[in-house]
């Protein structure tokens, strides 16, 4: 069954909006991890979480990477799946520990949660990330490249910025393995509830190409090509009906 959208109310009350806009409660993150993992279409096993003194779960991920292991006789290589557990600690509040790297990650938000184990499905190609340099991240080109597009591009990165329904708007950037095409992520305070009753942020990858905008919902896997402001407004709810119609005309050649 599809993830029902639900909008409407004070977008600070309907969803969790996690540590990176203001600090939760460390069960609050902890619940919220394991609700996300539990729907992850990249783990084959979350289990149930034990309730000890610190409670824990184990995760099991479709992804491998290789180990190495030192023996008396030597060094041995093998591929394994990527797995984790999680603890919600009392002095070190969440804290993530690779089973296979025996790596430790204390003090763990929900957003590293995310980066650290590929929880999110991603499209091909497209880093959803935060914090690239976006002086670093675009040719001086691209205008030139894309024309009329670029403006519209740029246009829709800054109406984005400034956005009251959006949670958080990523720099401009580019995938270094796909270079010609800049995108920037937005994850918006409208979500999508799911059959547990969970709530998923609604998530965008806006991708410049010379003959328009493609709009990509990261949760629905929806695509939308768009080639003015007002479309760009209606796809992503980045305002209210009546602040996109004026938009809309103000930037109507856009």
């Amino acid at each position: 069954m599809r993830a029902q959208f639900i909008r409407g109310g004070d977008p600070t009350e309907i969803m969790d909006i996690g540590r990176y806009r203001s600090e939760g409660k460390d069960e609050d993150i902890f619940q919220k991890i394991y609700a996300e993992s539990k729907k992850s279409p990249n783990f084959k096993e979350v289990t149930h979480i034990r309730n000890q003194v610190e409670p824990t779960f184990k995760i099991v991920s479709n992804f491998e990477k290789t180990v190495k292991k030192s023996f008396p006789a030597g060094e041995s290589t093998y591929r394994d799946n990527e797995r984790w557990t999680l603890y919600l600690t009392k002095d070190q509040g969440i804290t993530l520990f690779d089973d296979l790297s025996d790596d430790e990650y204390a003090e763990l938000t929900f957003e590293e949660f995310l980066k650290i184990t590929k929880c999110r499905e991603i499209k091909e190609s497209q880093n959803f990330q935060r914090g690239v340099d976006p002086k670093k991240s675009m040719d001086i080109g691209m205008e030139h490249k894309f024309g009329r597009m670029y403006n519209l591009f740029t246009i829709c990165h800054n109406l984005s910025m400034n956005s009251d329904s959006f949670e958080w708007v990523s720099d401009i950037s580019w995938n270094p393995e796909d270079a010609n095409n800049p995108y920037f992520n937005i994850e918006s305070l409208f979500y999508y509830t799911d059959e547990d009753g969970g709530k998923v942020p609604e998530q965008f990858v806006i991708r410049l190409y010379p003959d328009g905008l493609e709009i990509y919902n990261v949760i629905t896997k929806d695509e939308d090509e768009v080639r003015s402001v007002r479309r760009f407004i209606e796809v992503t709810s980045a305002y209210e009906e009546e602040t996109a119609r004026e938009l809309g005309e103000y930037l109507k050649n856009f």
